[in-house]
């Protein structure tokens, strides 16, 4: 038995996953804690996870940023640069604590401490990425550019200069909460975080992890927190009438004027005649009455819902693409932040839905128009039933979870 902690920040997209980890290795016999955002106690909790809360609440951020979240690139590098170096001293303290007792330690996307703190208990340390664009590449750009169709010389030349400024940013706050464990000073915030072992759990055949990315890292599978969680009456019931409705909803990201939002979804649904299940997320859309066309969810499981709907439009995180994709139906992508606009270009390059329509671009018109091809275009749900086959046979979280605790996870 090897006791594991586990310790992910970011939103329900970084930690799903990582929950999913753990109740693999819970399953083979591991003790596994979990170190997060007060977010998801609750969560852990249900699991049987013992919690740690490291770090300040990821809801409670993009509520307080809301704007940054639809606002222009540069406000939201203003904004989550500023974040980053709050959250930086405040991880450390928390996960210093939380480590004491664990053999193992996984850190996971906004995890800045991992590393560190293992290195201060004598522990080994894995990191998770849920994406290959956190990895640099000339295939495609560092996550905060939104821009997926620049040749490999620009992508490079962004590398270069995201890391200067990162190192910039960061270095001198990390040196300070390194000295605090009684660690050496380390030249470079990235050099740092880029030596760590990196596992990258994402479907090869979504996105394959490009061939310069050095080190390499292990590309295991889209890790899935499957539950068998009944959908409810009022969804069954919807289900059941009519044809397949389409998912809507945007997950973790929030939404300033979530009204006016809720108004452009519907007047796509009415102008397309499209059916919808909208999931109301952390923006909490739906709220004001609806037609009998659309039916508002606080929840449902992906995994039992996205089967039984025609397509999925969500906001590109890599867990909702990577849950859409498994269950083989078409996908829209309506990219805010960071990776969902690689996530968006995957999908259309790939067949699997229209062009991607950025959140700040988003109008009735668009939005009607992709519904209309979600729905009349049969070799966007072919190419989507194929790449579902695929990908449920390409499942290696149980054999990821085996390697991890043996020692024996390898490129």
């Amino acid at each position: 038995m090897t006791r594991v902690l586990l310790a992910p920040v970011g939103s329900w997209g970084d930690v799903r996953p990582m929950l999913a980890l753990g109740r693999a290795l819970a399953a083979s016999g591991h003790a596994v804690s979990l170190a997060a955002p007060p977010d998801f106690e609750a969560e852990a909790g249900r699991l049987g996870f013992a919690f740690h809360a490291v770090g300040r609440s990821a809801e409670a951020f993009l509520h307080n940023e809301s704007a940054a979240v639809v606002a222009r690139p540069i406000e939201r590098l203003k904004v989550t640069s500023r974040y980053l170096v709050e959250e930086l001293s405040v991880q450390f303290e928390g996960l210093a604590r939380a480590a004491k007792g664990a053999e193992l330690v996984v850190g996971a996307s906004l995890q800045f401490a991992a590393r560190s703190v293992a290195e201060a208990l004598g522990l080994p340390c894995r990191f998770v990425v849920f994406c290959p664009q956190a990895l640099r590449s000339a295939s495609h750009p560092p996550v905060i550019v939104p821009w997926q169709s620049m040749p490999g010389s620009a992508n490079l030349f962004l590398w270069r200069a995201s890391d200067l400024f990162y190192d910039r940013l960061l270095t001198k706050a990390l040196n300070r909460c390194r000295a605090d464990l009684g660690l050496a000073s380390v030249r470079r915030y990235t050099g740092h975080m880029n030596a760590v072992p990196m596992i990258v759990a994402s479907d090869e055949a979504l996105a394959p992890v490009p061939d310069d990315v050095r080190p390499r890292p292990v590309q295991s599978s889209a890790w899935h927190l499957d539950d068998d969680e009944a959908l409810s009456p009022d969804l069954e019931a919807f289900l059941a009438v009519g044809e397949a409705p389409l998912y809507m909803g945007f997950g973790s990201m929030t939404d300033p004027e979530p009204e006016r939002t809720t108004a452009i979804l519907a007047e796509a649904s009415r102008i397309s005649g499209t059916r919808m299940v909208l999931a109301r997320g952390w923006a909490g859309l739906g709220r004001d009455p609806l037609p009998d066309e659309i039916l508002a969810i606080d929840r449902a499981p992906h995994a039992t819902l996205f089967p039984r709907v025609a397509a999925a439009v969500h906001h590109g995180g890599a867990g909702t693409t990577a849950a859409a994709a498994r269950a083989g139906i078409p996908q829209l992508i309506v990219p805010h932040l960071l990776d969902q606009f690689f996530w968006g270009a995957r999908i259309y390059r790939l067949g699997l839905g229209p062009r991607p329509i950025p959140r700040s671009k988003l109008t009735v018109e668009r939005l009607a128009g992709a519904f209309a091809a979600l729905r009349s275009d049969p070799e966007y749900a072919q190419r989507a039933r194929i790449m579902g086959e695929t990908i449920r046979g390409a499942d290696r979280l149980a054999e990821t979870a085996s390697r991890l605790t043996s020692g024996t996870l390898r490129p």
